[in-house]
């Protein structure tokens, strides 16, 4: 019989060009039987490199995208509730950096709290533990706004309020606001009636502290226990 041979071509590029350009290189540099073919991608394109018998190498390149990648939209970072907390605050607070606030409680950790939370805002935060105390910082001490507990030993908030409001030659210009757990001194209407401008319940957040805080700012003085 007789023994054909079949040489079938074989497939060394991806595309018509890769092949093209191996077939043009020099007949006397291309090797006759390849014996390795390595195909590497790299970030501009597919580089192939074919290796023959004397050991000496062609290589092709086609640079190319090895994707077709479309440009990738940076949309801009939204920000945190904490980041938009702060913006607001930021906003709400530039009148209050000279303030000087007084803090009338008998409890330690309502002090430190209030402390915590008031001293990046206004200017100063004064500490009283009852009226007494209270009254006597107020005849040495500048105060704009005193945030009075209700329930105190000594003298409480609403005799503190009744004599600051009894005697404004003494303690001219200060705002009054009740903070306070006793759900019946939580109803503003009872705290006017003693003299008081607002009233908040405990615990407080620095948002809420600092709204009232502006809006007793905003509105006369209430004196209304003057004449009583």
């Amino acid at each position: 019989g007789t023994l054909f041979l079949i040489l079938l071509p074989i497939k060394i590029a991806e595309t018509d060009m890769a092949r093209d350009i191996f077939q043009s290189t020099s007949n006397a540099q291309k090797a006759s039987n390849p014996e390795a073919i390595e195909d590497s991608s790299s970030k501009e394109g597919r580089a192939i490199t074919a290796q023959g018998e004397r050991k000496e190498t062609q290589e092709a390149a086609i640079y190319a995208p090895a994707e077709h990648v479309k440009p990738k939209l940076v949309e801009a970072q939204k920000p945190t509730p904490s980041q938009r907390l702060i913006e607001k605050l930021d906003v709400q607070t530039k009148d209050l950096e000279k303030l000087n606030v007084l803090v009338v409680d008998d409890n330690e950790t309502n002090h430190v709290v209030m402390s915590s939370l008031l001293e990046s805002v206004v200017g100063k935060v004064y500490s009283a533990y009852h009226g007494k105390e209270a009254l006597n910082t107020l005849k040495i001490e500048h105060i704009d706004v005193v945030l009075m507990d209700i329930h105190m030993p000594i003298m409480d908030g609403i005799e503190t309020t009744i004599e600051i409001r009894s005697n404004p030659d003494l303690y001219p210009d200060v705002r009054i606001i009740a903070l306070t757990a006793d759900p019946q001194y939580q109803q503003k209407r009872l705290c006017v009636n003693i003299g008081m401008d607002e009233a908040m319940a405990k615990p407080v957040k620095l948002v809420d502290l600092i709204d009232t805080i502006k809006k007793t700012l905003a509105n006369p003085i209430n004196r209304l226990a003057k004449a009583s």
